[in-house]
């Protein structure tokens, strides 16, 4: 028998940019449609599981290897980061309309002021996976028609396993027994927790999923869940900001999952793997969830912040084609003043330099926790005729290959790539030719 390939859909009939979509979502009792997957309901439970009462959270004494921690934001910055050299003008009022700024990014996890636009862009490229394995499970029409309860069954739900103290000490035994260079302690002791995560998570039932890795956590923490419940942010940031940092965290690895499957249950797991887990909940908003688990993850060379198993592996979930959809802001002061949006539009502008100045750029704290701010006062070098556009958010669609299926080779795999204006593609979602967002039904 050949193996399910289930695919998800883009469009279908649809016309862009001369070449027409073909549909690809199964058709009901076919290989890919709920029917042929009978077990799909997700039964990991949102209320909190009875996990053993095992502390998890303790401080892992590590000696001088808790001097070399590096996290995100942590590092240091390049002359250029946070500056800003363009930026969409009004195109009616240029000097006194609010422009939007685009700064110039290193976009690396360990920049103190670049590392938001690398978590931003981890949290989209985390939610297009999400969305692509969703409309590949259950089809392109159940994005439109499956709500309220059923469809939040089907959503993913944030997970934390937490390995037991003794776990890590023998981890930590191993890395120095291996004779490892201080400085690469971290970088090797995290490759090989990664690894052990991954296995001890699909044991627990994960399915497919997104795993993220932290090694520390806060000294005084009374309640970490509540906390990854709301993604506090701030927090983190509070403390990672703050010369001295390391002795006001505590070293724990853990490990946080965004996951589809069903779990064992919590005593059973710990007597077999050693391991606790906790139900935080179902994931509505995955960007917001990935932008705060990456606001405090280890930053050391060669070791991936995500990983993505079980079906959302790379070599099982494959992107077919990818619509990119770009979005050319109006200014909202133009349309309060009476204008339609039509005449409202935006163009691309170059700035004076050292001529911008920000609402927080007087407030290193406030800075370094939420940016620059809004623009309060700027000068533009010159404005051209190009319309501003914003970068395009992505939908792909995935195909699922069972594991084990042989990949094709690189040069027999193609990929589409379309592009779409938001009004575009949000009349394409309305007429049901492209897939609704799991998370966002109706663009809300």
């Amino acid at each position: 028998m050949t193996p399910p390939v289930v695919s998800s859909s883009a469009t279908g009939g649809a016309v862009v940019g001369g070449e027409a979509w073909q549909p690809r979502s199964p058709p009901p009792g076919a290989p890919g449609s709920l029917q042929w997957y009978p077990d799909l309901p997700v039964t990991i439970r949102n209320e909190m599981e009875d996990s053993p009462r095992v502390e998890t959270y303790n401080d892992i004494r590590i000696g001088n290897y808790k001097k070399l921690l590096r996290e995100s934001g942590t590092d240091k910055d390049r002359p250029d980061c946070g500056t800003v050299k363009t930026g969409g003008a009004c195109n009616n009022k240029p000097n006194t309309h609010r422009p939007i700024l685009v700064p110039c990014h290193c976009n690396r996890r360990g920049c103190p002021v670049c590392y938001p636009s690398w978590s931003d862009q981890a949290g989209k490229r985390a939610r297009d996976t999400l969305e692509g394995y969703l409309t590949a499970r259950h089809g392109r029409e159940a994005s439109h028609t499956l709500q309220g309860e059923d469809r939040d069954r089907v959503l993913p739900r944030h997970v934390t396993w937490s390995p037991g103290p003794e776990i890590v000490r023998a981890l930590v035994r191993e890395v120095v027994a291996e004779g490892t260079a201080q400085e690469d302690f971290h970088r090797v002791l995290l490759k090989k927790y990664r690894k052990m995560a991954n296995r001890v998570a699909t044991a627990a039932g994960v399915q497919a999923g997104i795993l993220m890795t932290h090694d520390i956590r806060l000294r005084k923490d009374l309640d970490a869940d509540a906390a990854d419940r709301a993604m506090a942010k701030d927090r983190y940031r509070a403390v990672l900001n703050r010369p001295g940092w390391r002795r006001r965290v505590k070293y724990s690895p853990h490990t946080h999952g965004i996951v589809f499957g069903g779990l064992l249950n919590a005593r059973d797991f710990f007597r077999e793997q050693g391991w606790i887990y906790r139900v935080i909940g179902t994931v509505h908003t995955p960007e917001n969830l990935v932008r705060y688990l990456l606001s405090h993850a280890p930053d050391q060379p060669g070791v991936h912040s995500v990983s993505y198993i079980g079906e959302m592996a790379p070599e099982n979930l494959v992107k077919l084609q990818e619509n990119r959809i770009r979005d050319t802001p109006i200014c909202e002061e133009c349309v309060t003043e009476g204008l339609l949006p039509e005449a409202a539009h935006r163009v691309v502008g170059v700035l004076l330099p050292g001529s911008v100045r920000c609402e927080n750029d007087g407030n290193l704290a406030e800075r370094l926790l939420h940016g620059r701010g809004k623009p309060v006062a700027w000068l533009w070098d010159r404005l051209t005729d190009r319309p501003f556009v914003k970068g395009a958010d992505r939908v792909g669609e995935y195909e699922i290959r069972v594991p084990g299926t042989p990949r094709p080779p690189a040069r027999d795999r193609k990929r589409t790539t379309y592009y779409h204006q938001k009004q575009e593609w949000e009349a394409l979602v309305r007429a049901r030719l492209a897939p609704d967002s799991w998370f966002y039904p109706g663009g809300d």
